[in-house]
Formats: structure tokens, C-alpha cells, sequence
């Protein structure tokens, strides 16, 4: 029989990504996108500039909140009773990209 090591004391669990990016996993959604996948938390306030996810017209888009108003990523601005037809799923808090492409011709 040996002697534990002294290190066993220090020994930490493995991280992962979600770590980082999920603070409270209940509200936290995650969408794949050709990109990547962006993280979404319903618990987070939304204030003017913020990105955030959205189904609207029955189209999952991203946008940003402005003054009363929503503009999309393709710039198509949408206020008034428009708005009524909105579901904001959350605020996009982090944009998670691969940065690797296979562009080989094989």
C-alpha cells in the first residue's frame, strides 16, 4: 500500500464551455446557426442596443432593440403594432463561431 499523493488535494474537475457561458442554466437557450451557435438567457434584461433572438412572422431572426422599435440584422426596422407579432426568446449573450473552414478541394 502506497501513500496518497500529495496532489490529490488540488485536483480539479474538468471545464467546459458551458462554464463559461451558461449562468443560469434554466433560462439559457443555445440556436445553431451556419456559423456557430449563439447563447440566449430569457433571464437577462433587454435594454436599447442589445442583440437579441426572436421569432417573428413564424421566422427565428436576430436583431437589436432600438427606441420603441426592433431592427433586424438585414436592417428592416419593425415598431408600432408590428411589434404585437414579436416573441423575444432572450438576450443573445455570447456568439459562439467556428473559425475553421474546409475550403480543401478533396
Amino acid at each position: 500500500m502506497g501513500f496518497q499523493s500529495p496532489a490529490q488535494d488540488y485536483i480539479q474537475r474538468r471545464l467546459t464551455v458551458t462554464d463559461f457561458v451558461v449562468h443560469n442554466p434554466a433560462a439559457t437557450l443555445f440556436i445553431e446557426m451556419d456559423e456557430g451557435m449563439l447563447v440566449v438567457d430569457r433571464s437577462v434584461p433587454v435594454k436599447r442596443g442589445d442583440r437579441v433572438a426572436l421569432v417573428h412572422e413564424g421566422m427565428s431572426i436576430l436583431a437589436r432593440t432600438g427606441d420603441r422599435c426592433i431592427i433586424t440584422d438585414d436592417g428592416q426596422r419593425i415598431a408600432g403594432e408590428a411589434l404585437d407579432d414579436v416573441i423575444v426568446l432572450g438576450k443573445v449573450t455570447y456568439e459562439i463561431m467556428s473559425v475553421w473552414r474546409d475550403n480543401g478541394p478533396v
